[in-house]
């Protein structure tokens, strides 16, 4: 995924943002993290064939 460098610069805090200000325990971002993370890897796969 392409991403500009203000992107990547909240992509980075957000966990922080997370547990900080919003009180999410280290499970809960990680559940989070790792659901996003499968979710653009199945989008990958099925987007992939149409594109071409």
């Amino acid at each position: 995924m392409l991403m500009d460098i203000s992107s990547e610069m909240i992509h980075s805090l957000l966990p922080l943002f997370m547990v900080g200000a919003l009180g999410a325990s280290a499970f809960t971002v990680g559940l989070i993290e790792g659901l996003t993370e499968s979710t653009a890897l199945i989008v990958k796969v099925f987007s992939g064939a149409p594109s071409d």
